[in-house]
């Protein structure tokens, strides 16, 4: 059908944009664990993929300003963006704080969520790579369902990796942070989380 006023359709490019620098963001920040003590200069390129990140957030806000015609609504625009962002800048911030505070020892659990982190995000930027084909909801039930399962996970080891932080006589401090280490990880993983409810609602109002 002859669109008289055509929509903007350069926010799916910007959100494909910061789905695949929050794709990258995790890939880095699992990288560095698995080099752990070592950091090869990933923290940076972390703050890099952080700052690409604020930059197309900014233009996309810019542009919905602007724009006349959205392809999506302009809230669930701003969500999945905000949501996106903040992934990304939850993800430089544990990179940060693995040379701040001169972690000694990485825990298990971190590593666990890490990779938890990664297969939700490497889900979630499947989907909003299909956003511009107008897919239904049905369609990326699998997907949608995927997401769940694995923030169920990431729950579970939330659990036994607090069940294990206490027991016997641990340094205090060390505990510390790695129970913040943790819980970043764990409201990165939640940021998905959000990011998977605005796709489910994008997708049930325009597939």
């Amino acid at each position: 059908m002859f669109k008289i006023v055509p929509k903007d359709e350069k926010f799916f490019d910007q959100l494909e944009q910061l789905s695949a620098l929050s794709k990258t963001s995790v890939e880095l920040l699992n990288e560095l664990m698995q080099r752990f003590p070592a950091s090869d200069g990933l923290t940076g390129r972390l703050d890099q993929a952080r700052e690409q990140a604020a930059q197309v957030m900014h233009e996309s806000s810019c542009r919905l300003d602007d724009a006349f015609i959205t392809p999506l609504d302009r809230e669930d625009i701003m969500q999945l963006i905000t949501d996106l962002y903040d992934v990304i800048d939850k993800v430089a911030a544990v990179g940060r704080r693995f040379s701040l505070y001169e972690v000694k020892q990485l825990h298990p659990n971190l590593r666990n969520q890490a990779d938890a982190l990664n297969k939700v995000i490497t889900v979630v930027a499947r989907i909003i790579g299909e956003l511009r084909h107008e897919k239904k909801l049905k369609e990326l039930t699998p997907e949608l369902d995927e997401i769940l399962s694995l923030e169920k996970q990431a729950s579970a080891n939330r659990d036994q990796f607090l069940a294990q932080l206490f027991k016997g006589s641990p340094d205090p401090l060390e505990v510390m942070k790695t129970k913040e280490l943790n819980d970043m990880l764990e409201s990165a993983i939640w940021d998905c989380e959000s990011v998977s409810r605005t796709l489910s609602r994008v997708l049930l109002k325009n597939g």
